[in-house]
């Protein structure tokens, strides 16, 4: 199942128009999909290595799988980033065991799917908005 997700996740991202710094369009928005190993966690220094990862590959959206269990996991990383210099994102945890930290407003959420108790995963649907004022749905497993 997170594979067919990350796939329409990709197949959606690549027919997008948007430049997230300029507001202009351009031919792509950067995405990455990054397993997080518990938030980090189990790394000495791992959510600094996570941010720089993510300033790294000047990703537009970065879904996160595995940010159990620190619901605060994008807070978190936006402070490190924010403590690099990197301010334009925004971020949110929806529930389950993923989040999703964007350049483009995140108007709502959705829980498609959730059984991180049963340890077999959840689907949370972000809706961001993009420059251009058209809605885009990202789907994090």
């Amino acid at each position: 199942m997170k594979f067919i997700c990350l796939l329409a996740l990709l197949l959606v991202s690549a027919g997008c128009t948007a430049d997230s710094s300029t507001n202009e369009h351009r031919s792509e928005i950067k995405v990455l999909a990054l397993n997080t190993w518990h938030a980090g966690a189990k790394v000495k220094g791992g959510l600094d290595k996570i941010s720089d990862v993510v300033i790294g590959t000047d990703a537009d959206i970065v879904a996160f799988s595995e940010t159990w269990p620190k619901d605060d996991f994008p807070d978190s990383l936006l402070t490190s980033l924010a403590s690099k210099g990197v301010t334009n994102y925004v971020g949110k945890h929806a529930g389950g065991d993923v989040s999703l930290i964007s350049r483009f407003p995140i108007l709502k959420t959705e829980n498609v799917f959730d059984q991180t108790k049963g340890d077999s995963g959840s689907i949370i649907a972000y809706r961001l908005q993009l420059p251009s004022g058209h809605p885009l749905t990202v789907c994090v497993a």
